[in-house]
């Protein structure tokens, strides 16, 4: 049977298996965030330096940049709820295992980056299943729409896991958001225990052939444009490491209440890019996508610089970086919701995760260079020079023919079958 239009906001809503992964997502990532504000500024405050905090962005961006590893055997999994069932308990584990040395105070900082660097293994493949179910779930024509309610729904767990890990800092301490982290992945875990998310595996059964033809496919005519708006996406990301230490550097050095700035600046970020979760989702733009990402590029980067200018007002530099969030929030949304549209369903794991090999390069060269700046520079010399770097990449992007080109043209198509454990299947 062909595949329905777009479902709209309702439909998606209807839709129980999306709904369920996506409650799971939810879940997950309201532990994530909790721990993520932990971490950075736990590990300014063990040492005292920020290139310590630039160190932790590192080792996670490091380690999302072999995202690719973790493709053909997301690929081979025709049931991708397996994948969720080990991943998640394990980072859960690894989650606890840092809490316990916490409370211990045995904790330091090399072990600390051992500790992310094995979760940011687990992440990879966590990430490259999640970019491969919602096209499984859903038609394509759904796809834009699907991302930007995603975004805005996990974004939402995000502020709350954020505020939490702020109290937590001020009241428990780190180890408590790691407990959390914990116990909500294995929440997550077990959401999705009535969930069958049946995916085209891919017909390869050698890992290396599969690796490559992953590769291949993204060096054809059809694969060529995924590449370069990767190019592109992973200039953006260079300076993806900028929020957060540049918060942290500002919250440490111009705020009376260091702890509380870092926790409101944070979160009123990460509320921006639930706003442009949401816009995106309503507006479910198809057309001129291109000029769309490189404004809001530039847009960031002038938030960021208003930032560093009304420092240290809590209020007015509240407000510069929930733009620069909602800024920020624009291009990635588009970006993976074109991945997803674009990529063949049985190399979508593949092409998705070879195509994060790029931003994930930049965003970690990026979180060193970025360190390094904040940790040398006057606050305001690196702030504005960040601000500057950002807008320039954005402008830069309304000049690429491809880009400014950028559409989102779905033809019909099939789309394959989910079961969801005791209710009736999903119409297609």
């Amino acid at each position: 049977m062909a595949a329905p239009r777009d479902l709209g906001i309702r439909g998606l809503l209807r839709h129980r298996a999306y709904v369920l992964w996506l409650t799971a997502e939810t879940s997950a990532l309201l532990g994530f965030s909790a721990w993520s504000i932990a971490v950075i500024w736990l590990a300014y405050q063990v040492s005292g330096s920020i290139f310590d905090s630039a160190l932790v962005i590192f080792v996670q961006a490091a380690i999302w940049a072999s995202t690719s590893v973790a493709g053909p055997f997301v690929d081979r999994v025709r049931d991708r709820k397996k994948i969720y069932q080990v991943v998640l308990p394990a980072e859960g584990a690894i989650a606890v295992a840092v809490g316990l040395a916490l409370r211990a105070h045995v904790l330091t900082i090399p072990a600390l980056l051992a500790a992310v660097a094995a979760m940011s293994l687990m992440d990879d493949f966590w990430w490259t299943v999640n970019q491969t179910v919602p096209p499984t779930l859903l038609p394509r024509e759904s796809l834009v729409r699907a991302n930007g309610l995603a975004a805005a729904t996990q974004g939402s767990s995000s502020i709350a896991g954020y505020s939490i890990g702020a109290v937590f800092l001020l009241l428990v301490g780190p180890e408590g958001s790691a407990f959390l982290f914990a116990a909500l992945l294995g929440l997550a875990a077990v959401l999705l225990v009535p969930v069958r998310i049946l995916a085209e595996p891919s017909p390869e059964r050698n890992l290396w052939r599969s690796f490559r033809d992953g590769w291949r496919w993204l060096a054809r005519p059809e694969g060529r444009p995924l590449l370069r708006l990767a190019g592109f996406f992973a200039a953006t990301t260079f300076f993806s490491a900028a929020p957060p230490l540049l918060i942290e550097l500002f919250a440490s050095r111009r705020f009376a209440h260091p702890t509380t700035a870092y926790g409101i600046l944070f979160t009123s970020e990460i509320l921006g890019a639930v706003v442009a979760g949401l816009l995106i989702s309503r507006l479910n733009p198809r057309r001129r996508l291109g000029p769309l990402i490189a404004g809001a590029v530039m847009a960031e980067g002038a938030a960021i610089a208003l930032g560093v200018a009304v420092a240290p007002v809590l209020a007015p530099s509240a407000l510069a970086w929930f733009l620069a969030g909602w800024a920020g929030g624009v291009p990635a949304t588009i970006v993976y919701a074109y991945q997803q549209t674009v990529s063949p369903p049985g190399l979508l794991g593949r092409a998705i995760s070879n195509l994060y090999l790029l931003p994930g390069i930049a965003s970690s060269a990026g979180a060193v260079a970025l360190g390094a700046l904040v940790s040398t520079a006057p606050p305001a010399t690196a702030g504005y020079g960040v601000a500057l770097g950002i807008s320039a990449v954005g402008a830069v992007g309304l000049l690429l023919p491809f880009l400014r080109r950028l559409t989102l043209d779905v033809p019909p198509g099939p789309t394959p079958e989910v079961v969801v454990v005791g209710a009736a299947p999903v119409p297609k």
